[in-house]
């Protein structure tokens, strides 16, 4: 009685191994099938990263118009008449 559990885990666990190693299999594979097109599409992310960065650094306003700069006089102004 005992061995033919002992059999049927071995045979459940050696399945499920099995399977788990198809699995990562075919993972693998699909990566490798796949590690051009990831790579272009990581340097087109980075182009869009830098083109944000780019956008952002010519316009440095806030939500109204505003520009930063200014807005952040205003504040320091503010803040100094208070002291």
């Amino acid at each position: 009685m005992i061995l033919e559990g002992v059999k049927l885990l071995i045979i459940g666990m050696g399945t499920v191994y099995l399977f788990l190693l198809v699995q990562i299999g075919c993972m693998q594979l699909v990566s490798y099938l796949n590690r051009e097109a990831a790579q272009k599409e990581l340097v087109e992310l980075e182009k869009a990263k830098q083109a944000r960065a780019r956008a952002k650094a010519k316009t440095t306003t806030t939500s109204q118009g505003v520009p930063t700069a200014v807005l952040a006089a205003a504040i320091q102004a503010y803040e100094n008449d208070k002291n």
